[in-house]
């Protein structure tokens, strides 16, 4: 066998793994909607939480590097949940999406995913968990994610980054207002979601804000640190 089919079907895990394990966190998030079982919320967010854990440190084929990603991770997420708790007045204004975008464009998609995943539900366990903890989970990760597919241009370009933040603050609020729709109607209606979305607006435009200004603020002087450590550590 040679060695680079070796390396591809080494590789072949750390693509589809985490793809999988991911894919389980959302079904596992839409079941429990569709049961509306109260107490069972906090598990739920838990075993997303572990599930992406598992896929972000089953993305990287080197150990070394896959723990040092994680100290990097945990580092974003602290700063995201202290960024979130300090704002709490401010519906809307939590800095998640900035911090998981920064982590995704410098560290990878499943870093950037973890880091808005996780501080969803830290910061969540200090305010108080609820049915819509999962769906945050699922939005804000989801919004580091794609920042790290696009991030050589969103590093390159100031617009393709505030379009970005205006794209992130609608995604979250359309996503979790298919939650909200979920919940109170027991399944999803187009008409009730776009009800939901229109009184939401004012709500959307906050989100959109906050991401503009808290990712133009943030991403060079965060950006360049975390460059910095790439480069020492090798990450």
């Amino acid at each position: 066998m040679s060695e680079r089919s070796s390396d591809k079907k080494r590789a072949i895990p750390s693509r589809i793994l985490p793809a999988l394990f991911v894919l389980c966190a959302v079904f596992l998030t839409f079941f429990g909607i569709y049961f509306k079982r109260d107490k069972s919320w906090a598990v739920i967010s838990f075993v997303d939480a572990l599930l992406v854990l598992l896929a972000m440190n089953l993305s990287y084929e080197r150990k070394n590097i896959g723990a040092r990603r994680t100290v990097l991770t945990a580092v974003m997420t602290a700063l995201a949940v202290a960024g979130r708790v300090i704002l709490a007045p401010v519906p809307g204004a939590a800095p998640i999406t900035p911090f998981a975008a920064i982590a995704a464009m410098y560290a990878g998609p499943w870093c950037g995913f973890a880091t808005g995943s996780t501080s969803a539900l830290i910061s969540g366990c200090l305010s108080g968990l609820g049915s819509g903890t999962p769906f945050q989970m699922l939005a804000w990760g989801l919004n580091g994610f794609f920042a790290g597919i696009f991030a050589e241009r969103l590093k390159k370009s100031r617009a393709a980054l505030c379009v970005y933040c205006v794209l992130g603050g609608i995604f979250y609020s359309g996503l979790m207002d298919v939650w909200s729709v979920i919940w109170y109607n027991g399944t999803f209606a187009f008409n009730l979601w776009l009800a939901a979305a229109g009184t939401a607006l004012p709500f959307t435009a906050v989100y959109c804000a906050s991401n503009l200004l808290f990712l133009n603020l943030m991403r060079k002087p965060i950006g360049e640190k975390l460059d910095r450590v790439k480069v020492k550590y090798g990450i």
